[in-house]
């Protein structure tokens, strides 16, 4: 069996050197982080277009890892694309912003809005947090449920990411190994 082709997607302001996101890129062979010009000017017909440059160049079949504004790009793609969706395998969506509450995204990320609510046709996890200041665990379920996907809450972790002190984030990678089986 071909193991798919890891493509991170993270949200605004891009994944730290160590973002848990940057730290599996760099461990995994088979990885790509999607490149953008500015993380923090998200333009969302730029990163839709990041997104087809490496599946366009992908053969095999692929996975999206998605962080914070990057779940909402990963369903925006998905939605919006009709060629190579029969080659992605799964979305793990890792603490998805609420970009449509404008108590809670900024600004310059609500062209993204709305967030797509329909079946994604692959196999996704939703990873959330108890205490994330993106989204409420209400709504990150949500999401999830109109995505036709499963959720994992792993209690008070804020936004999962550098600042949650995961490092590599092992839990995490076994979530993503769940969702590759």
């Amino acid at each position: 069996m071909i193991r798919p082709k890891i493509i991170m997607l993270p949200g605004l302001g891009g994944s730290s050197p160590d973002h848990w996101q940057s730290l599996w890129h760099k461990k995994e062979d088979n990885s790509e982080m999607i490149d953008v010009s500015d993380w923090n000017a998200p333009n969302l017909n730029e990163w839709l277009d990041a997104i087809d440059n490496v599946v366009t160049r992908t053969e095999e079949p692929f996975v999206f890892v998605a962080h914070s504004l990057g779940c909402a790009l990963a369903a925006k793609w998905v939605t919006s694309s009709s060629k190579n969706l029969s080659r992605l395998k799964g979305i793990l969506m890792v603490a998805p912003a609420d970009i449509d509450d404008e108590a809670l995204a900024p600004e310059k990320v609500r062209h993204f809005s709305p967030m797509p609510m329909k079946n994604l046709g692959c196999k996704v996890i939703t990873v959330a947090s108890s205490t994330d200041p993106y989204v409420s665990p209400a709504r990150a379920s949500e999401f999830t449920s109109a995505w036709n996907g499963s959720i994992v809450n792993i209690g008070d972790k804020g936004h999962i990411n550098s600042s949650s002190g995961l490092g590599q984030w092992d839990d995490g990678r076994t979530i993503l190994d769940e969702l590759l089986r």
